[in-house]
């Protein structure tokens, strides 16, 4: 658990320095033999963090009242303090030689319910039975995920591993959020909705990869690099040297 939660905090301080890791410290958010769970991840990470704080390495950001408008917020969040900082300051690992996703599903089902403790509706991600259906849909997308972890993908004007972006949606609007451009930040999985009742019929949108976060001005400034696919290709745009690219479907793709 110790490697785990340092990598994690590793990760987050690469792609941005005053990122904070979100932390939930009641042992029933740890589901080891959940699907959800690739790295197996128990309770004994709450003892872990708590060692980490009493000698210094993890600083603690308690829980607040944001008062723009996004109501309460109860979640521990945490990062590396100075001292631990120290340590990294020494590594030389880079975004690029961490998988963060190894073994993590892909597919998930949701449904909706209502949390008693904290009063409000939300969802959670539950667990399900494989049928040839989802074996398929996984096995596609796994492909095409491991197609963009051998890519690179990037907008040449971003200077950063990292951008921030204002919240234009839910109570959250006008606040800012930070995304990460690197390669921690490509994974896609796909969302189904309606729990079990639903079939695998509802929704089934895919999500993550950074492209997906940003506004359109930026997406068509993107640069798509693959040697499998021996090209260097500018996505769309008014862009000096651009070329129309091939069009291939994501099947095409995976298919290469």
């Amino acid at each position: 658990m110790l490697r785990v939660l340092l990598l994690d905090l590793y990760v987050r301080w690469l792609t941005d320095p005053n990122l904070a890791t979100g932390f939930q410290k009641h042992p029933r958010n740890y589901k080891p033999n959940s699907r959800y769970n690739a790295l197996y991840i128990n309770r004994k990470i709450i003892a872990v963090k708590r060692i980490l704080e009493e000698h210094g390495y993890v600083d603690v950001v308690q829980f607040y009242h944001n008062r723009g408008g996004a109501g309460h917020n109860f979640s521990t969040r945490i990062r590396p303090s100075q001292k631990l900082v120290e340590h990294f300051n020494k590594l030389t690992l880079e975004l690029h030689d961490i998988d963060k996703h190894h073994n993590q599903e892909c597919i998930i089902l949701r449904q909706k319910y209502f949390d008693d403790e904290d009063q409000r509706k939300t969802t959670v991600d539950i667990e399900y039975d494989d049928i040839d259906f989802i074996n398929t849909i996984r096995s596609q997308l796994q492909a095409y995920n491991a197609l963009l972890k051998t890519s690179f993908i990037d907008i040449p004007s971003f200077s950063k591993a990292s951008f921030s972006r204002p919240i234009k949606k839910s109570k959250r609007a006008g606040q800012r959020t930070t995304i990460s451009n690197g390669p921690d930040n490509k994974f896609v999985r796909r969302v189904f909705s309606g729990g079990l009742e639903g079939n695998w019929k509802l929704n089934g949108r895919f999500y993550g990869g950074w492209w997906q976060q940003i506004d359109k001005e930026y997406r068509i400034q993107q640069d798509i690099k693959n040697e499998r696919l021996e090209t260097t290709t500018p996505v769309k745009g008014n862009i000096e040297g651009y070329k129309e690219p091939v069009c291939l479907s994501p099947l095409e793709l995976i298919s290469m």
